[in-house]
C-alpha cells in the first residue's frame, strides 16, 4: 500500500473476524484503505494462501456513509483496528462510527413502521400459500425467515448484521429472543412452522398495530423523476 499511494496514503483499518479475534477457517482479511485521493475501489488480491480484501476509499466518502448511517461502514469503523494512521483523521472517523453506533439507528417514521408491517404480512400471507409443496414452502420460508430477520432489527433499532452475526447477537444480549429465533430455524413440518412464525410476528407487530394485508403509499415529487 505504501509503494503503491506513497504520500496518498492516510490510513489503514483492519476489520472483519481478524480485527475482532474471531475469524474462522474461510475468513478473508478485511482492510479499509483510506487514500487522499477522489476515488474508490474494491481489491481483492491472495498473498501466502491469504485472502486480503481492500476497500480503497478517500476520508469523505467513509464520512458520508458513516453520517448517512450506513450499517456495515459504521460496525467496520467502531470495532475495527487501525493499523495506520497518518495525521489522525482514522481516529477520528473511527471515533464518529463509535458514537454513531452507541446511538443506535434513528427512530423509524410511521410510514417506515407500516410499511415493515406490510412486508411481513405479505410474506407470511406467500408462505401459507405454499403450505401443501413441500419444497415450495421451505424455500419461501427460508426467504421469509430472513426478512424477518433484517426487519426485526429495525424496529428494535439495532444495528444490521448479516443473519450468523444476529443470531450470536441475540444469544449474548436477549437469550429469550435466541431461543424463539432458533425454535424458528428448525426444520419440522411446514404447518408447525407456519404456525409458529405466524404467532411470533403477530406477536411483534401488535405493538405497532398488528399485521397488515393492504399498505397504500405514495411518493413524493422529489422522489419520482420523471424524464
Amino acid at each position: 500500500m505504501r509503494a503503491e499511494f506513497n504520500n496518498r496514503l492516510i490510513g489503514i483499518l483492519l476489520c472483519g473476524s481478524y480485527a475482532y479475534g474471531n475469524p474462522g477457517p474461510m475468513s478473508d482479511i478485511d482492510l479499509f484503505v483510506i487514500i487522499d485521493d477522489n476515488w474508490r475501489q474494491k481489491r481483492v488480491i491472495y498473498r501466502e494462501n491469504m485472502e486480503f480484501e481492500l476497500f480503497i476509499n478517500p476520508p469523505q466518502q467513509i464520512k458520508k456513509e458513516l453520517t448517512n448511517g450506513t450499517d456495515s461502514t459504521i460496525d467496520m469503523f467502531a470495532r475495527g483496528m487501525i493499523l495506520q494512521d497518518r495525521d489522525n483523521r482514522m481516529q477520528s472517523l473511527k471515533e464518529l462510527a463509535i458514537q454513531l453506533k452507541t446511538d443506535g439507528p434513528t427512530e423509524l417514521s410511521d410510514e417506515e413502521v407500516n410499511f415493515i408491517r406490510y412486508i411481513l404480512s405479505d410474506a407470511l400471507k406467500d408462505l401459507q400459500d405454499c403450505i401443501g409443496n413441500d419444497q415450495i414452502f421451505r424455500i419461501q420460508y427460508s426467504t421469509l425467515l430472513n426478512i424477518l430477520i433484517q426487519e426485526y432489527q429495525r424496529l428494535n433499532r439495532i444495528w444490521k448484521k448479516k443473519p450468523k452475526d444476529f443470531l450470536q447477537y441475540l444469544k449474548k444480549h436477549n437469550e429469550k429472543e435466541y431461543l424463539i429465533f432458533e425454535s424458528l430455524s428448525s426444520r419440522e413440518a411446514p404447518e408447525i412452522l407456519y404456525d409458529r412464525i405466524n404467532r411470533y410476528i403477530t406477536n411483534l407487530l401488535e405493538p405497532y398495530g398488528g399485521p397488515v394485508i393492504r399498505c397504500d403509499w405514495q411518493t413524493t415529487p422529489d422522489v419520482l423523476k420523471l424524464d
